[in-house]
C-alpha cells in the first residue's frame, strides 16, 4: 500500500516528533502519521496549523508499505481523543504491526480517505522506502475569505 506525507523540505519523510502528541498518541509515544491520499494530507495540515504559520517549504512524499495496514477495530467515537490515544498507545506497545489504518476525523465516512499510522518501534519501520514527490503549494483560495 502507498502512503503519503506532507513535510518540510529539510526533513526526512520518516521523521516524527518523538515527544509530540496527536489524536492517536499521547505525549512521549512515537508515531508517524501518514494518509491514503495527498489531498487528505493537505486537509490534515490545514486543520492542525494556523494559516499564517503554514510553512512555505512543504514537499509531498510517498512510501510503499510492505503489507496492507491492519484496520483498527474500535467501538467508540473517534472524536473521543482520550480513547483514541489509549488505543494508539496500546497498539504502539504491542508492536504487532508496522502500520494501522484509522479513520480521519475530517472525512470519517469515506472509503478512500483514511490516516495510516506507522509504528517507529516496529522492526520493519526502517524498511519503508520513501520517495520525494515534489514541492507542495496550497492554493491561495483556501485562505481567501472572498472566494467563498
Amino acid at each position: 500500500m502507498t502512503v503519503y506525507r506532507l513535510h518540510r523540505h529539510t526533513r526526512q519523510p520518516s521523521e516524527y516528533n518523538p515527544r509530540g502528541e496527536g489524536r492517536w498518541n499521547p505525549t512521549g509515544i512515537p508515531m508517524l502519521y501518514s494518509a491514503s491520499t495527498v489531498s487528505l494530507c493537505c486537509l490534515e495540515v490545514l486543520v492542525h496549523t494556523d494559516p499564517d504559520l503554514i510553512p512555505d517549504n512543504l514537499i509531498w512524499s510517498w512510501g510503499e508499505l510492505p503489507a496492507d495496514p491492519e484496520v483498527l477495530d474500535y467501538r467508540w467515537s473517534i472524536a473521543d481523543v482520550g480513547q483514541t490515544r489509549v488505543a494508539g498507545k496500546r497498539w504502539i506497545h504491542s508492536r504487532r504491526s508496522l502500520a494501522i489504518r484509522v479513520p480521519s476525523v475530517i472525512v470519517p465516512d469515506t472509503p478512500v480517505d483514511f490516516n495510516i499510522l506507522l509504528n517507529p518501534t516496529h522492526a520493519a519501520y526502517t524498511d519503508v522506502q520513501w520517495q520525494r514527490g515534489g514541492p507542495f503549494r496550497f492554493d491561495p483560495r483556501l485562505f481567501d475569505d472572498d472566494s467563498l
